[in-house]
């Protein structure tokens, strides 16, 4: 492949294989000197996450594909996979990329009824680059130098003063965004107080630098190369870029023992900012083919306003073309339900919400809650699970798969709470994790309500100590202890002091807790009563509120 001049969709699927396994390669050392804009040793493996969701989406296409098809369908997937801030934002700059790269070259169909080919040449490399830039910078509600920006931003300034000079060579306009991009990462310790203070480069501009890199290797013919030890302290990488061979500057020149180690080092585990990290899928208009374009983008822009107000690290993504409208949505905030009610009139999918820090990361196996209940994601995500919402109550495979691969361990357990009847649900899980190569339990009774959810999390949490299937047991056994009364506060539940006699009748002589949770609309004298009655008989109460627009409420005893 060396001196190509087009890029084919077999080019676009080796820079997906050759970007994927370059950020496999270096993302522990991009985890361990992530410092912004938080220090949660993420950033590498966010990236290679929503890069391998990109090249799955290649390989689900047909074979047919041409090169703007292959490269759309590259960041659609990644965009619909993305991870954390970097992984929004990478996500972003390639669906650009596809859209600047494909402007020269409108569908059209040939006399057999397929898709006429076409290849893209450096010129529509350059326009990607630059709508990519444009568009990663738009999706962050507030950009600062330094960053992943900086790098697509001085990557895309390159290429394009080359082809200025009449240079249309693939080869040359490719080591041009290198060069920008790795200007820019050299740049970052001066635009950024916390990597100087870290003495570390930007992970994710490096994290750019590696995917363009991963082009420039599949143009040169030169794919393969060992980037394990890619330099990210600021004496490393001085060292590699001022005195190395400028064809080793991914090569680590000594290790600094001064170096970022994450945030355990520099934070004791505990981060400063917004508790929680919420991501979701959100678009408009169903399937509707006459949607308007121009509204979508003023809705998301608005979306991205009206986070900022409730949170930091905002990230939104624009619509794609008519094929691909979904917008991917970041915010780290102290209030998920809040990040999921601004986000009224959108159709929202693989809502994830998990503690920014980890407060369970020595634990070998994760676990993952599931409601569609908005006020309690806070409290699943804060006993140290990830919490998945459903808006319909029904959840999806690539919802399950998104809430399992992001519970990071070799064991998960999946838990559901007030979500629709489902019983494919456990089978579901189970094959999904065995394909992710996750062992799933899979803990639900029968007619499962958010009081089974939490009884269970609390039982998980007291096992975090012990493996998998103890902690599955304690679950198991905490939902079926769980006594629940379902009260509607509506008008239509007469006899509240019969309901509550019912109640009383359940408890046992180990019975200490009553687990109360009320939707929106619930008559308020309905939960006070209750609480006055377990009191009275000398119980602990455990009050939630559900976020849900309905009126009844939860009572479990255990």
């Amino acid at each position: 492949m060396t001196g190509i001049t087009h890029l084919t969709a077999e080019h676009v699927r080796a820079w997906a294989r050759e970007s994927v396994g370059r950020l496999k390669q270096s993302r522990e050392r991009l985890d361990a000197a992530n410092v912004f804009p938080v220090a949660d040793s993420d950033t590498g493996t966010n990236m290679w996450l929503t890069l391998s969701h990109g090249a799955e989406a290649i390989t689900a296409r047909q074979k047919g594909d041409d090169a703007v098809g292959t490269l759309r369908s590259f960041a659609s997937g990644a965009s619909a996979g993305a991870r954390g801030n970097s992984g929004v934002i990478l996500g972003e700059f390639l669906r650009g990329l596809a859209i600047g790269a494909a402007a020269r070259h409108p569908a059209q169909v040939s006399s057999s009824g397929r898709a006429a080919s076409s290849e893209l040449e450096g010129r529509d490399l350059v326009a990607g680059l630059i709508e990519g830039a444009d568009r990663a910078r738009a999706a962050v509600a507030r950009p600062v130098p330094g960053t992943i920006l900086s790098a697509a931003g001085e990557a895309a300034a390159a290429a394009a003063a080359v082809l200025e000079k009449d240079s249309w060579r693939l080869s040359t306009l490719i080591d041009a965004a290198v060069a920008g991009a790795r200007k820019a990462v050299d740049a970052s310790p001066d635009q950024l107080s916390a990597l100087r203070t870290a003495h570390v480069v930007d992970s994710g501009a490096v994290g750019l630098l590696l995917v363009l890199e991963g082009l420039q290797s599949v143009v040169n013919g030169d794919t393969g190369r060992d980037v394990t030890q890619i330099p990210l302290s600021v004496s490393e990488w001085s060292a590699s870029v001022i005195d190395g061979d400028p064809d080793q500057d991914c090569q680590c020149i000594r290790r600094d023992a001064g170096q970022h180690r994450g945030p355990a080092a520099d934070h004791g585990g505990i981060l400063e900012g917004p508790a929680f990290e919420v991501m979701y899928l959100a678009e408009r208009g169903g399937c509707d083919p006459h949607v308007d374009e121009p509204a979508d983008a003023v809705a998301a822009s608005r979306l991205q306003s009206s986070l900022t107000e409730i949170g930091d690290s905002v990230v939104v993504g624009s619509p794609g073309d008519r094929e691909d409208r979904s917008v991917r949505v970041h915010v780290h905030t102290d209030d998920p339900a809040a990040a999921i009610a601004v986000a009224l009139g959108w159709q929202l999918s693989q809502v994830v919400v998990h503690r920014v820090s980890d407060p369970v990361a020595d634990r070998p196996w994760g676990v993952v809650g599931i409601t569609s209940s908005p006020r309690l994601l806070s409290d699943i995500a804060a006993l140290g699970g990830v919490a998945l919402w459903s808006q319909t109550g029904a959840i999806a495979d690539a919802e399950l798969r998104r809430a399992i691969v992001d519970a990071h361990g070799r064991e998960v357990l999946v838990i559901s709470g007030r979500i629709a009847e489902d019983p494919s649900l456990a089978a579901r899980a189970e094959k999904i994790g065995w394909h992710c190569g996750v062992r799933v339990h899979s803990l639900r009774g029968r007619n499962s309500t958010d009081a089974h959810l939490i009884a269970a999390l609390a039982a998980v949490q007291l096992a975090s100590g012990a493996g998998a299937d103890e902690a599955a047991d304690r679950a198991a056994e905490a939902i079926r202890h769980v006594q629940v009364t379902i009260l509607e506060t509506d008008g239509s539940q007469a006899d509240l002091p019969a309901a509550l006699a019912d109640i009383h009748g359940q408890l046992g002589a180990a019975t200490d807790t009553v687990t109360l949770i009320c939707d929106e609309h619930a008559d308020p004298s309905v939960p006070e009563t209750v609480v006055q009655w377990a009191r009275a008989a000398g119980l602990d109460v455990v009050r939630l509120p559900s976020g849900v627009e309905a009126a009844s409420c939860v009572v479990g005893v255990e």
